[in-house]
Formats: C-alpha cells, structure tokens, sequence
C-alpha cells in the first residue's frame, strides 16, 4: 500500500489511481524496499487516499513521518492464478503445492 500522492515516486504507476493492485509496476527505489519487489523489479501496488479508506490513510501518514516511506506491504494468501484462499480446501491444496518447494 502506497500513499496515493507518492505513488509516482516510488513506482512507474501507468494511471494514478490503483486501489485495487491491479498493476505490476516497476519500482524506482527497490534498494530501499526490497521487501516489497518481485524478482524482476516490479511490485502490485495499491494505492490509498483519504477519502478511500481514512483509517488507512492515517497509518500511512504516520508511517511515512517516522521513516520516510509512504509504503507498508500488503499481501494475501493465494495460488498463482487463483483468487484468495476461502476455506480449508484451498489451504490443503496450497500446502500440496509449496511443501515439495
């Protein structure tokens, strides 16, 4: 989750908006949030405003003035191609597929 305003700044954002991390962007500052980036240099960014989500935004903020980055990562749990994990089935076979790694 990125503040909406910096977007831009840390990443190759194709539209301002993106609320729903639709987009794998490339990330302009990767060496100071590695955590946060794919292999091949990108991120799925989610961008957040006030009028969006006000509570979150609010986090953000003061994130940002502690440290400097306007960003805190944002995961799900899922199967490539899949959509959230909903129930124990999907957890059984996601445990299926990643304990042979």
């Amino acid at each position: 989750m990125v503040l909406e305003e910096y977007a831009d700044q840390w990443f190759e954002m194709p539209q301002e908006q993106s609320p729903y991390m639709q987009f794998a962007v490339k990330c302009k500052k990767p060496d100071i949030i590695p955590s946060v980036v794919h292999y091949d240099g990108t991120s799925r960014v989610q961008t957040i405003n006030k009028k969006q989500h006000n509570g979150l935004y609010s986090l953000l903020v003061e994130w940002n003035k502690k440290t400097g980055v306007p960003i805190l990562l944002n995961t799900s749990l899922n199967i490539k191609n899949q959509p959230l994990l909903n129930d124990k089935n999907d957890l059984k076979k996601w445990n299926m597929k990643h304990s042979a790694l």
